[in-house]
This record gives C-alpha cells, structure tokens and sequence, in this order.
C-alpha cells in the first residue's frame, strides 16, 4: 500500500511544460496521424491475416488525430492530484467503505453466506456421497442409516459429483497415433515418414480412414514442431 505511492511521487513528479509548447507538439502529433492514416485508412488483421477489418481514411485520421493529441496534452499537463481531490479514489474509497460497514455490521450473515457458497462449490463437484460421509457416520454410531432416506436418494441423484473431467467418454472408434522424428530431420524426411506411416496404417482390414497431418496449424493451440505427425 506504501509502495506505489512512493514510486508515484518519486518517477512521475508533477510537471507541466509551457502551454504553446504543449498545443505545439500536440498538434504535430495530431497532423502526423492524419496524415499517416487519410490514404489508406487502418487495417487490423485478424486470424492470422486470413482476413482483415478496415477503417476508410476519412474515419481512422479524424479519430486517431484527436487521440494522439489528446494524449500529447495530456503527458504536457500531467498533474498529480491529491486522495481527495481524484475522483476514482474517491469512489474506491466510498464504495469500499460502504461494503466494510456493512460486512462488519452483518459478520455471521456474511460468514454464513461465505460457507454456503464454498459448500455449494464442494457439493458440486465432489457430490453428495462425498459430502455426507461425516453425516453417514453420524448416523451409523446411533445405529440408522442414511443411505435408506428418500432425502439421501434425492440428493445422491440432484449431485453425483463432477468426477475427474467435464468430457464424457466417447467411443469414436477412433485412435490417435502421434509419433515425432528428430528435430534435425528436416521437412522432407518428415513428408516421406508420413507417406509410409499412412501406407502401413491403411494396410490394415480394420481401417476404414486415416488422415495424418506434419507441423502445426495455423491457431495458437497448436504448438507442434515440424517433426511431430
């Protein structure tokens, strides 16, 4: 909490250059972004530039003119302000004092709230047959069981547990076989283990289709060298 205010104070000291120096340098920067975006307007490309979005010139410049001047003035007028007088602490300081009043007034209901949300958390995901055991035991030790409940049942059945994955299992019958050559065996002996591979995967009788695939696509999920197939 210290710190940062330090280092404020100490690499951003208040300072403000000469006003015509500050609309002089403003408006270079504003003319340098017009001009530079007026011809051909702002090209974003997405998806690996398979394709791309564009802003005609005559509404890139304007905007991005007033921007870069806008921003030129501002770093000209920098002006720290105090706690009081900066209205995002203001509202920070305002709308944290108005959750700790209320938490502090509220302390069990809040406690409470907290337990039910982690115990719902718990409920899903490992289940009610995990979460009753304590209570199972409970039971057991006065000589009932609670596994004969209509309660148990209900519950057994509205939560049984998340397990070890969202993905249920699928029988495809598919197979996935992904071997890797050395890294120094460049693309061609790559492309001629693939063809071989295909050729000796699809003399199988129980074959009905292969694809193989070397490298990698053309997405961030798939970080595969050139030498895995």
């Amino acid at each position: 909490m210290l710190l940062v205010p330090v280092l404020c104070r100490l690499l951003l000291p208040p300072w403000q250059a000469r006003r015509p120096v500050v609309l002089a340098l403003a408006g270079l920067a504003a003319g340098a972004a017009f001009m530079l975006l007026l011809p051909d307007g702002l090209r974003i490309p997405l998806e690996h530039e398979r394709w791309a979005v564009v802003v005609p010139g005559f509404l890139a410049a304007p905007l991005a003119a007033l921007l870069a001047g806008y921003a030129v003035w501002r770093l000209g007028r920098e002006e720290l302000v105090s706690y009081e007088e900066n209205p995002v602490s203001r509202g920070i300081a305002v709308a944290y004092d108005w959750a700790l009043t209320r938490i502090l007034r509220h302390k069990v209901a809040f406690t409470l709230a907290i337990a039910l949300v982690a115990g719902g958390g718990w409920l899903v995901g490992t289940g009610w047959s995990t979460m009753s055991w304590p209570l199972r035991q409970g039971f057991a030790l006065v000589g009932a069981d609670l596994s004969q409940t209509r309660l148990d049942a209900t519950l057994r059945r509205a939560f049984p547990g998340l397990g070890s994955s969202f993905l249920p299992p699928l029988d495809e019958g598919a197979l996935l076989f992904m071997p890797s050559v050395p890294a120094a065996a460049g693309l061609g002996e790559t492309q001629r283990v693939l063809m071989q591979q295909n050729r000796a995967i699809a003399e199988v009788p129980e074959v009905a289709s292969l694809m193989g695939k070397l490298g990698r696509a053309e997405t961030a999920l798939d970080p595969a060298p050139i030498g895995m197939i």
